[in-house]
């Protein structure tokens, strides 16, 4: 969604959203709005894991 305006990423985000309730689902992403939703973020930088948690707890 990075190349998207910000109206057409609303429009994207609210159909993944809708799509993932009750499943697992990767997402990988360039803005943190596309994951802020998620249960669980995995931060990886250069093939490693750096961080792990719920949006608030990696601000």
């Amino acid at each position: 969604t990075s190349a998207l305006d910000n109206e057409t990423e609303r429009i994207v985000q609210e159909a993944i959203d809708k799509a993932r309730q009750n499943r697992t689902c990767l997402t990988i992403a360039h803005r943190l709005t596309t994951i802020q939703n998620s249960e669980k973020i995995v931060v990886v930088d250069g093939g490693s894991v750096r961080e792990e948690g719920q949006h608030e707890e990696l601000l």
